[in-house]
């Protein structure tokens, strides 16, 4: 959701300077005109146009509309999409969540959802391979546990017979030394 709010904001600034450039250049331009022409003619044509101002503001404002669906209309395919990209992928990274991310917008950002979406499943196929590895490795250190507790009681035991259930056989004492 902030990540909406981010482009939104964005965007109202973007509209927010088209909007003052295209005021400074229809004043700029007025203003050459002006100087192109004798003081009497700037004043027939400042007569001319007192009447049709509304007019002029109101293509003005046609324009700018034309301009911020235009500018809506690019966030959405090339802003938007790269920072809800970003924002799932921090998700991805920081979190144990497992799930594809759904390609959206432009061709560049569509190769990075898919290249986002590989390296996922790369990590969780060695998260697979190294808990397989974790599980193998306690189950070997369990048997030589076994193991060890085997052959030390039939070594440290002074009964003629292993008291070890699963051993129950005679200790192999060491030959006495010559």
């Amino acid at each position: 959701m902030s990540g909406q709010q981010k482009t939104d904001r964005r965007l109202w600034w973007l509209l927010g300077g088209a909007a003052l450039l295209s005021v400074l250049w229809l004043l700029a331009t007025m203003a050459l005109v002006g100087a192109t022409l004798a003081p009497d003619a700037r004043q027939t044509v400042w007569a001319l146009l007192g009447d049709r101002l509304a007019l002029i503001v109101l293509t003005w404002s046609a324009g700018m509309a034309a301009i911020a669906w235009a500018l809506k209309r690019w966030f959405d395919q090339w802003v938007t999409p790269s920072v809800q990209l970003a924002e799932e992928a921090q998700v991805l990274l920081r979190t144990d969540v497992v799930r594809a991310l759904t390609p959206k917008g432009n061709a560049e950002t569509r190769v990075l959802v898919g290249l986002f979406n590989q390296l996922v499943a790369q990590r969780e196929a060695l998260r697979d391979q190294m808990n397989q590895r974790v599980q193998e490795a306690a189950r070997g250190i369990e048997a030589e546990k076994s193991a060890t507790s085997m052959v030390g009681c039939c070594f440290t035991t002074t009964e003629p017979a292993c008291s070890f259930a699963p051993c129950r056989r005679r200790p192999v004492w060491p030959a006495a030394p010559n």
